[in-house]
């Protein structure tokens, strides 16, 4: 027996998704970008123009595609009429630390599932700089990570961490709790060493 022009249909959800589901960033990153996509064939009518909401607008809010400005916490979404699974996609404004949750409003159905979470997360250290001008000893306003760090003669010296990491490698990381410096960075330093360095090195 044969079976022919079978049309097989599964039944979509009425409600609209987003992803990623839980994210988080910081001001000074590339925009995240959310991608909703619409419940199939719900645009194959007409337009379908469900809303985006920021639960928490002082946290972020979606950007206007339009004139790439933070809204007032909500952006509506635009699907031409169409066919198929269509996508489409937004960018969020950190504006201050926190929590927020991005809503679809699709203007009657209930989504339990159509919000996702996006954290904000606390500012950096605009820059830092150490003289060294303290009493000889641990560096004050660091934290050493590996190897042995110290402040002679207002110079921070290390001695090799011989077995305490791959390679004998030595760290230490700036501020003390160690912090994370904003934006790009620039170094400046002199080195000197204190015993001679094969040139393989």
């Amino acid at each position: 027996m044969f079976v022919d022009d079978v049309r097989i249909e599964f039944g979509s959800s009425a409600c609209p998704s987003i992803e990623p589901r839980q994210v988080a960033n910081r001001p000074v990153n590339p925009p995240t970008v959310f991608t909703v996509t619409a419940p199939f064939g719900v645009n194959a009518g007409g337009d379908y123009h469900p809303t985006v909401t920021s639960s928490d607008p002082t946290v972020a809010v979606p950007v206007d595609p339009d004139t790439g400005e933070p809204t007032d916490g909500s952006l509506v979404l635009d699907f031409p009429e169409g066919e198929g699974i269509v996508k489409t996609s937004f960018e969020v404004a950190c504006l201050s630390p926190g929590t927020t949750e991005f809503t679809v409003d699709t203007g009657g159905t209930s989504c339990l599932v159509s919000s996702a979470s996006f954290t904000v997360r606390e500012p950096g250290e605009s820059g830092f700089c150490d003289e060294f001008s303290q009493e000889n000893g641990p560096p004050e306003e660091w934290t050493a990570w590996s190897g042995d760090w110290q402040v002679k003669d207002e110079k921070l010296t290390v001695t090799c961490a011989t077995g305490e990491a791959p390679r004998n490698e030595s760290w230490i990381w700036a501020f003390s709790p160690p912090r994370r410096i904003e934006g790009a960075a620039t170094l400046g330093f002199s080195l000197v060493l204190s015993q001679e360095v094969p040139d393989s090195v």
